[in-house]
């Protein structure tokens, strides 16, 4: 069972946020401010002058649940009719690092919240287990830009780092496993992995 403490060991990259980005810093902020005042006024649950304390608490949750959460979709793909309807951290699945060349998909999907992680193929033992941060479909300039602003590095992955030939057959290779139905981009896998149910669920 995963608990608070696996949640707290997560990356925040609270000081990239602070220094480099204050549009996501300030975002973060706003709902901290809201969180903090709740906790101080509405429920009374600490007790009157930590609020500084309780501020920087927060923020780091926040910072944590910006670079670690999941989407919980409305369809079982995600597309043009589907809504996103909240979000879920899962400390487990948040250790999978990033690959815009994947060898496993994740879908979460309601309303048991429950995260599937599925091979794209049979893995080798010793080969890391890599998941997309970001949309497959994006081109290398909109993956590597959104992974620096919300992930804070740069993909030197074969597909970012590659010539665009070396680009194109990677993308052929994934395009194999994308939904052909008009407008959808959900992809599908095999092997079946159940990670456990999200340690945290914000809805929206």
């Amino acid at each position: 069972t995963e608990t608070f403490e696996d949640l707290w060991c997560l990356v925040s990259n609270d000081e990239a946020f602070r220094n480099t980005r204050p549009f996501i810093c300030n975002r973060i902020m706003e709902k901290t401010d809201a969180m903090v005042d709740f906790l101080l006024k509405g429920s009374q649950l600490l007790p009157e002058g930590d609020g500084e304390a309780a501020r920087e608490l927060v923020f780091q949750l926040f910072c944590k649940e910006n670079c670690n959460s999941f989407g919980l979709w409305s369809a079982t793909d995600r597309g043009k009719d589907s809504q996103l309807r909240g979000i879920a951290i899962y400390p487990c699945a948040s250790y999978f690092n990033h690959s815009c060349e994947p060898n496993l998909v994740h879908h979460s999907r309601l309303p048991g919240a429950a995260l599937e992680v599925r091979a794209l193929s049979p893995i080798e033992k010793g080969t890391p287990l890599v998941i997309s941060y970001v949309e497959l479909v994006d081109d290398t300039k909109e993956r590597r830009g959104e992974l620096m602003t919300n992930f804070c590095f740069d993909c030197k992955c074969p597909r970012c780092a590659g010539d665009q030939k070396q680009s194109e057959e990677i993308w052929k290779k994934i395009s194999r496993f994308c939904c052909p139905r008009q407008q959808c981009i959900g992809t599908l896998g095999l092997s079946l992995i159940h990670i456990s149910e999200p340690t945290r669920l914000l809805r929206s």
